[in-house]
């Protein structure tokens, strides 16, 4: 696939608040890796709150970054592409609305991340572990 016309600005924006809980510039033409439709770069890792909603927005200005509307195009399953997905207000303010486009986009940002276990889960591994070391301690 075809690279990018120029370097990519992509953002991870809190919904309700605007703020921005990661970003990275992705190289114009072909440097970022290729999976699929999309291509990555990694960041920084940032923990993402269960149950909050997140925009992921991606703009460079010379990209038209859309493909055909009868593509094949595969999201990580925890995104929902929007109706009017086009919809933005300029980096730093791409919340709660935005400029209204006047269709359905077929492409954009994606990412690929990794469920990190809950503490709870962590301490009864944890306690298990010490249970095998002393059941294992006393047999000797």
């Amino acid at each position: 696939m075809d690279g990018f016309l120029a370097s990519v600005e992509v953002g991870v924006f809190e919904w309700d608040t605007d703020i921005l809980v990661s970003s990275s510039v992705l190289g114009g033409g072909t440097v970022e890796t290729l999976d699929g439709f999309f291509r990555y770069k990694a960041v920084t890792p940032v923990q993402l709150v269960s149950g909050r909603d997140y925009i992921i927005w991606g703009h460079n200005g010379h990209d038209l970054h859309t493909t055909n509307t009868y593509a094949t195009e595969t999201y990580a399953p925890e995104i929902t592409v929007l109706a009017n997905g086009a919809r933005y207000n300029g980096w730093g303010g791409v919340s709660n609305g935005g400029n209204a486009g006047s269709y359905t986009t077929y492409s954009g940002p994606n990412f690929k991340f990794s469920t990190v276990p809950e503490p709870a889960t962590l301490g009864t591994l944890a306690l298990g572990a010490i249970a095998l070391v002393r059941r294992r301690s006393r047999r000797r």
